[in-house]
């Protein structure tokens, strides 16, 4: 009798192999599921012959790297010889599950601050503050309980292999309350859109002819893939049988090499794939086990080769697809790829720091290498430095989060752990900052990981536009919608908003004609002493504290603008003898404002700003709101010369605000009254 649908079926799902070959396996014994399992594992696999591991006699030699040449080989010294081509072992897949769980999740509640169970309560629209009484632990435990029944009931009313991303009430769960560890590769796969990736049969020929020629790096690839294995493992090492680790090691090695063929990329540790990708590798092998007893082996590592590595591919379109695009260090002049590092994204990164923590930029711009060592850390998702369950709670927050995460959320991340550690990093040397920054940053748990996700929102907000923009667009390796500066770039809207304090650089007929309300006026002429820098200074550092001001520049026309008159310094510095210009006593040159700003940043001031293009960047409708002065220096709101019965909001705001001395007056010593 022929197989039925309903038998096909039910091999296919256990086999994973398509229709066809599951039909002619059962027609051929008897429709004996067991027996045509059997035949379909021994057999060969159109996936795994597709793209197997190729063996020491196949694969393409590789120069191997001189020994201690690079870290990697340094660490392939002291860990244990894992041949080129495993002997087939098979061992239980439960042994590779994380033995740290509490109830199916892997956060144990005692592991979280009460103002955080109360937060995670809320999810049931029921709030809780720091006054109720009684222990709120047994109701977060229902909560997780019924959460993970609402996963297994979504899962279940559309099984099968599709892509389909959780619902926004569902992934908010996800990301608030937590994964249930029995679901998290069935909601990955869906949500990555992992089956309906191609598969590797139908890249077979593509493969074939990509894996012809060796790989630039190879041997350092092998290595460094299986210390991010071991280092993914952890005290698990000590389950796995003889041979086992071996035979990860070969199946992670391949993955990484079929990745970095397809990009075009020659290996390099730069990239940080290893200790990225190896946690992935475990999850996805993990729920690789014959349906039969739950073992794995060489075969079962086959049979789910085109799963596991569809999800890497897709991990790395998420989160770091400048890599995918094979311009892991963005684009040059030219537009082709840029080499190591990143010029154009780490620029943004220091100017990001700058704005938030200028001690700490500073700091971290005199580390030598330090840059390698930020752009690593930015690769990898935080490894090593991050656990490898911080890791992988991640990568799952980038596909739960609703709205969607930044493209730069790893830098998000990486800027957001920098500042959580500023004070340790301030008292590390910057001569061996750059050495021991992974050791000096850890998130080793997924609690932290949570936490280090939210505080990494909260960054998010505080960003000026162009700012954002720009990382977004330098981490995907395209163009910046603005050359970096010696501070942030600042649209009009962000200006004109509250709790921004202006330093006007234009001259005093531009400033007397139109300014914004909370105003220091530096002309030209003052701005380009020393004193009356450093008199600006004192005056507004404690405004600008303890207001929590926005510190924004502005200049008449755009101040990256070059041309113009010549700076002071240059003049200064090639003396009159060759017959230096005077300066323009009517406005400053991109240098001398670059200048002027970097002694605010180099002085403590946070949230340093410039008007993108200058006072002429604003439309009619946003100059309605500055504030004109008259030949008396009464100050009056332009909207309200218009309507003369309506009171002037800036002026009356304006009013209520200490008033500075004149800058073109002589300097007062003593600071003004503070806020």
């Amino acid at each position: 009798m022929p197989a039925t649908f309903k038998q096909i079926q039910e091999l296919q799902a256990l086999s994973g192999r398509n229709l066809k070959d599951c039909k002619e396996a059962l027609n051929n014994h008897d429709c004996d599921i067991k027996a045509a399992l059997h035949a379909l594992n021994s057999g060969s696999n159109p996936d795994a012959a597709a793209a197997a591991p190729e063996s020491a006699e196949t694969r393409p030699s590789s120069a191997p790297a001189a020994v201690g040449s690079t870290p990697a080989a340094a660490a392939a010294a002291r860990l244990p010889d894992v041949p080129k081509t495993a002997p087939d072992v098979r061992w239980p897949a439960a042994s590779l599950l994380n033995p740290s769980q509490d109830a199916g999740f892997e956060v144990a509640l005692s592991d979280l601050e009460p103002s955080e169970i109360r937060q995670l309560l809320s999810q049931d629209g029921v709030s809780y503050t720091a006054d109720d009484e009684g222990d709120l632990t047994p109701l977060a435990v229902e909560l997780r309980a019924r959460h993970a029944e609402s996963v297994a009931a979504w899962l279940a009313e559309r099984p099968g292999k599709h892509a389909q991303p959780p619902t926004p009430s569902l992934a908010t769960s996800l990301c608030r309350v937590g994964t249930p560890v029995a679901h998290r590769w069935t909601l990955w796969q869906r949500a990555l859109g992992i089956h309906v990736m191609p598969r590797l049969k139908q890249q077979a020929p593509q493969l074939r002819a990509l894996l012809s020629t060796a790989l630039p790096n190879q041997a350092e690839l092998e290595a460094d893939a299986q210390a991010a294995l071991l280092g993914a493992l952890g005290e698990r090492v000590s389950a796995l049988p003889d041979g086992a680790l071996a035979l990860l090691c070969q199946e992670f090695a391949f993955h990484l090499l079929v990745l970095l063929k397809k990009a075009r990329l020659p290996y390099s540790a730069d990239l940080a794939i290893a200790p990225l990708l190896a946690p992935v590798l475990l999850l996805a092998v993990l729920h690789a086990g014959d349906p039969a007893d739950g073992a794995l082996g060489r075969m079962q590592l086959a049979l789910h080769r085109a799963e596991t590595l569809n999800a890497m591919s897709a991990v790395l379109a998420k989160l770091t697809p400048a890599v995918i695009a094979g311009a892991p260090w963005g684009l040059g002049p030219t537009g082709a790829p840029a080499t190591a590092p990143n010029e154009t994204l780490l620029s943004h990164v220091m100017l990001f720091l700058r704005w938030e923590s200028p001690a700490l930029a500073e700091h971290l711009h005199a580390a030598p290498g330090i840059l390698k060592a930020l752009s690593r850390l930015m690769l990898g998702l935080l490894a090593p430095a991050a656990a490898p369950a911080a890791v992988v709670r991640f990568i799952e927050l980038a596909l739960w989060e609703s709205p969607t995460v930044p493209k730069s959320q790893p830098v998000l991340l990486l800027c957001a752990l920098l500042l959580r550690e500023e004070t340790r990093l301030l008292g590390v040397p910057a001569s061996s900052l750059a050495g021991t920054l992974s050791a000096q940053l850890s998130v080793p748990s997924v609690v932290e990981a949570d936490r280090l996700h939210a505080a990494a929102a909260v960054l998010n907000t505080t960003l000026p536009v162009t700012l954002r923009a720009a990382l977004d667009a330098a981490w995907c390796a395209a163009r910046p919608p603005a050359a970096c500066f010696a501070c942030a770039w600042l649209e009009p809207p962000e200006v004109l908003s509250s709790g921004v304090w202006v330093i006007d650089l234009r001259s005093h007929r531009d400033f007397e004609a139109a300014h914004f309300a909370l105003t220091s006026h530096l002309p030209p002429a003052e701005a380009r002493g020393a004193d009356a820098r450093e008199a600006v200074r004192q005056e507004l550092f404690d405004i600008c504290a303890e207001g929590g001001f926005t510190l924004a520049f502005v200049t008449a026309n755009d101040p990256n603008d070059a041309s113009g008159s010549k700076s002071v310094v240059g003049a200064v510095k090639k003396g009159s003898a060759q017959g230096s210009a005077a300066p323009d006593a009517e406005r400053l040159t991109s240098e001398e404002v670059r200048m002027v700003v970097l002694e605010f940043v180099r002085a403590g001031f946070r949230h340093v700003g410039i008007l993108r293009g200058g006072l002429a960047a604003l439309s009619p409708e946003q100059r309605v709101a500055l504030v004109a002065s008259d030949v008396r220096g009464v100050t009056v709101d332009a909207s309200s010369e218009q309507n003369p019965s309506r009171p002037s909001t800036a002026a009356a705001l304006r009013s209520m605000m200490p008033r500075l001395p004149s800058l073109t007056a002589k300097k007062a010593k003593a600071p003004i009254q503070t806020l």
